[in-house]
């Protein structure tokens, strides 16, 4: 059911994010089954400390140019039509964070993983920047999202596997949104 000002209520934005992710999943399976190459995925989730630093340390650098635009920039050019919000309040902080690993981890494997090794890094990159279409009316959130996906694709080329991005993807996801849910915390 929506709410009188066009947001999604808490079980809407559950079911949604549930549903996309789902949906990511069954493309990955299919790709997996159809492509024979695309089967070992234990290669593409190899540990190294380095890949751990460069995941972390590419998204750090993220969300502190992100944090620094949004003090320049007038609020208006980020908007996203309030779902990083929304999701703030559909999930407790311990739920968001689990569900944003989990996203980083579905969209990795799907799009650097499978797709960058099928289709190739640049049609990889562009798709999962199209995915992204609520960010596709904003120039400057267009930027940002066109920008860390071809980064995201670029730590994957670097590491040769899926922990750096992963490690990255999660922390431009939840390092903005637990910095919102603390700050709405503390005005409560």
């Amino acid at each position: 059911m929506t709410n009188s000002n066009d947001t999604l209520g808490i079980s809407e934005i559950r079911k949604a994010l549930f549903a996309s992710q789902g949906m990511l999943i069954l493309i990955s399976a299919m790709f997996i089954i159809v492509f024979d190459h695309t089967r070992s995925l234990s290669k593409w989730y190899h540990f190294h400390i380095i890949h751990v630093l460069q995941g972390a340390g590419i998204g750090l650098l993220f969300v502190l140019l992100q944090a620094a635009v949004e003090q320049w920039l007038p609020n208006h050019w980020l908007d996203d039509g309030g779902i990083n919000k929304q999701l703030i309040h559909a999930f407790r902080l311990p739920e968001l964070m689990v569900v944003m690993l989990g996203v980083a981890c579905i969209e990795e494997t799907l799009f650097r993983g499978i797709l960058q090794s099928i289709i190739g890094f640049w049609a990889a990159n562009v798709i999962f920047a199209l995915i992204h279409f609520r960010y596709l009316k904003q120039p400057v959130l267009l930027f940002f999202i066109v920008g860390i996906s071809f980064i995201l694709g670029g730590l994957r080329e670097v590491s040769g596997g899926l922990i750096a991005p992963i490690i990255a993807h999660f922390l431009i996801n939840s390092l903005p949104v637990l910095l919102e849910k603390m700050k709405k915390n503390k005005r409560t």
